[in-house]
């Protein structure tokens, strides 16, 4: 089917090749015959050839002429059976060097003038050294790696060392580095001998081959290698040749090598084609039988019943759920999983002259997917497991806390009602402005209870603090110091929420410093609270009084000091005479 169809598609294509081919044999034979009326008629047309066409060259001018008219056809064919572009340009590179070598040969071996016997004798070396590197070009592509940086800087490499060989090459009647020869000998053409650069030449062309059939090798399916393999025998066989020739061996140097050379590569080429090598036009259907998958192709005017009239190695029969969804396919794609056979799904699409069905086992897939069910269901009762697990030890890590909080808060209120009530009893006999003092310091204390009775109930109703609530609180602070005659500042800066075991550190420090105030001379005290990073807060309190003693070093900093070594915070508590500086900085989330 496929074939067929690409006939018809390709009829006006091969009409136009064959044409061109034609046309192209023509002129061929139209160029040979004015080059018989172009040359000297005397030499061209003398019984006694051998003084003009050397080791009986002349005896391979009609296979030479044969040649041209074959390549005018079989080059443009071959180059049509190509459907990648950039292969074809390369295979009609190779076939238009090899017809015009073939004319070249056969108008050198007519001319008298040496100049240019030895113009067109250096013309050899064009197809020697650009039809391997085009064949390097054709391995490249074959092999889907042309694109890459590497390969094309090892492209315009190779173009840039046969641009320079040939340079040598045409100037070598000035320097003598390829062929050397006495130019005022008679007999120059025969009598010339190799110079090293020779073999840089010919070392160039074959290590070109190499790495065509390397390539070819190395990319290539295991079943097209021993076919690459014997393709590599032929071209064997040219170098060796080739070496006999450069050798001087005499029954090889008697032949017509630019003949061989062509003919041995040709054919190489055409076995690359025949035997899949490069991709080709003829291959299309053998591809399409060896596709890995149960294709089958329908035609749209099949009856019901009928069977597939393409379909590949690994088809099976078309079963009654396959027939039914080519029959379907009429409206557009169809997908169809049967219940009869679960793991069979057919694929049915409408394309270019039929339909094809597509049978996909998926058996496999099926299976896999069952594991694939059966695991993520245990995953899922494993998540649900660690769900729970995670909510029980959330809860315990939160009643840890609410506990390790409530004994806090007892200890401290139970310390701070004790002071006070100390306070309360040495009140009685002391004079106005101590009892006053002591009171005051009683009020603070239960100033300090209230707040951290407060934080229970906060707790236990999961409440955490606001700005707002903060800001009143330290306001009613800074308003009691000043009635006890405290200079006193506040600025609350902090994010909206506050957690409660935060607000319970800040006011240990807080109340401890406030406190500690009081018995100083003239004291002032500056607060301010500010978020500190993501996730803190950090409060800052500064004491500065009339006294010339380290405040840090008191009985009631080295206390504070103490508390704060247990809580989970970062501290700085810094004095100098008449000063005193608190930094502390608490976790939101604890």
């Amino acid at each position: 089917m496929v074939r067929k169809a690409a006939a018809r598609v390709r009829a006006a294509d091969r009409r136009q090749v064959l044409v061109a081919c034609a046309a192209c044999a023509l002129a061929i034979i139209v160029l040979l015959l004015l080059s018989e009326g172009l040359l000297d008629h005397d030499i061209w047309r003398s019984a006694d050839r051998d003084a003009f066409y050397p080791l009986g060259h002349y005896n391979t001018t009609p296979h030479m002429a044969a040649t041209v008219a074959i390549l005018s056809i079989w080059g443009p064919f071959s180059c049509w059976r190509c459907f990648d572009p950039l292969v074809r340009r390369y295979m009609a590179g190779c076939f238009m060097l090899f017809a015009g070598w073939m004319l070249v040969v056969i108008v050198k071996y007519a001319v008298v003038w040496d100049p240019a016997v030895e113009l067109l004798w250096y013309c050899f070396y064009v197809p020697i050294l650009l039809v391997p590197m085009l064949c390097v070009f054709t391995a490249f592509r074959a092999a889907g790696v042309d694109g890459r940086p590497a390969v094309v800087r090892c492209r315009r490499a190779l173009l840039a060392i046969n641009a320079l060989l040939l340079v040598v090459v045409f100037t070598n009647g000035i320097h003598h580095a390829v062929f050397s020869f006495d130019a005022t000998d008679p007999d120059w053409s025969e009598n010339y001998e190799y110079a090293p650069l020779y073999y840089a030449v010919y070392a160039m062309a074959v290590g070109q081959f190499v790495a065509f059939f390397a390539l070819l090798f190395a990319n290539a399916y295991r079943q097209l290698r021993g076919a690459i393999v014997i393709v590599s025998l032929v071209c064997a066989l040219a170098v060796v040749y080739g070496l006999a020739y450069v050798l001087r061996v005499p029954f090889f140097f008697s032949g017509n090598f630019s003949l061989s050379y062509t003919w041995f590569v040709c054919v190489a080429i055409e076995l690359c084609f025949d035997f899949g090598i490069i991709p080709a036009f003829a291959h299309y259907g053998r591809l399409f039988q060896t596709l890995p998958m149960d294709v089958k192709v329908f035609s749209l005017s099949a009856e019901r019943g009928d069977g597939p009239v393409y379909a590949t190695f690994q088809a099976g029969p078309v079963s009654p759920q396959g027939r039914s969804c080519v029959e379907a396919c009429a409206t557009g794609p169809v997908r169809l999983i049967s219940d009869v056979t679960l793991d069979v799904v057919y694929h049915a699409q409408r394309v270019s002259g039929g339909i094809t069905l597509v049978t996909e086992d998926v058996s496999a897939i099926s299976s896999r997917r069952r594991v694939l069910e059966q695991r993520h269901a245990a995953l899922r009762s494993s998540c649900a497991l660690l769900e729970q697990e995670r909510l029980m030890r959330e809860r315990l890590r939160k009643q840890e806390s609410e506990r390790a909080l409530y004994d806090e808060v007892d200890q401290s209120i139970s310390e701070a009602l004790g002071r006070a009530r100390e306070l309360m009893c040495q009140v009685e006999g002391l004079p106005g402005d101590e009892a006053v003092f002591k009171l005051t310091i009683a009020k603070m204390l239960i100033s300090y209870c209230k707040r951290k009775g407060g934080i229970v109930l906060a707790r236990r109703s999961d409440c955490d603090f606001e700005r707002e609530k903060l800001q009143l609180i330290v306001g009613e602070l800074v308003t009691d110091l000043q009635t006890a005659g405290v200079s006193c500042g506040a600025l609350v800066e902090t994010g909206e929420m506050i957690p409660v075991d935060a607000v319970s550190v800040l006011y240990d420090c807080l109340y401890d410093f406030s406190i500690a105030s009081l018995y100083c001379v003239d004291p002032v005290l500056m607060m301010y609270f500010s978020d500190y990073s993501d996730g803190a807060i950090e409060m800052r309190l500064a004491l500065s009084t009339g006294e010339l003693c380290n405040l840090a070093e008191s009985e009631e900093m080295q206390e504070l000091r103490v508390l704060l070594d247990g809580r989970d915070v970062a501290y700085r508590l810094t004095g100098e005479e008449g000063s005193l500086v608190l930094v502390v900085v608490v976790r939101k989330e604890r």
